[in-house]
């Protein structure tokens, strides 16, 4: 409730300041395996595949990419956008997981399966971000349109 109204308005304010990235550290990252990205066919995908590649090499995780896009035809274009973007990023293992329903419990559900560590998604999933903290124990990064 008021909590997580405080914390929502709190990472709209941090992140309006245009941060190219929020990272929000939590005791999941020494318990999880899996870096998981949520990526839902829209502009910011490249930068958070990116940002999500970049940890999966440094912390020799596994990646599992979440297609929450809302049709058929996004997530299938979204599967493939992911594939290839991560294809040459040096990620030694890649898993792809579409989510039929691009909704908060099912990006739980399968970062809870996949035992995600860290949890990417886009800066201006803010909201989103907001239900994972009170649902996960994963760390959390946010990714801004501009990172690279």
């Amino acid at each position: 409730g008021r909590i997580g109204y405080g914390l929502g308005a709190a990472l709209r304010e941090v992140l309006a300041a245009a941060l190219p990235l929020l990272l929000i550290a939590r005791r999941g990252w020494l318990l999880g395996e899996s870096i998981a990205v949520v990526v839902g066919n829209d502009a910011e995908d490249d930068a958070t595949l990116a940002a999500a590649a970049r940890v999966a090499r440094l912390s020799h995780s596994p990646i599992v990419v979440l297609v929450a896009a809302a049709n058929v035809k996004e997530r299938a274009h979204a599967t493939q956008h992911a594939a290839t973007a991560l294809a040459g990023s040096g990620v030694r293992h890649v898993e792809t997981v579409v989510l039929s329903e691009p909704t908060t419990s099912s990006i739980v559900t399968a970062a809870r399966a996949w035992r995600a560590r860290l949890v990417v998604l886009p800066a201006k999933s803010t909201d989103l971000a907001v239900e994972l903290i009170a649902r996960l124990s994963s760390a959390l990064l946010l990714v801004g349109a501009g990172e690279r």
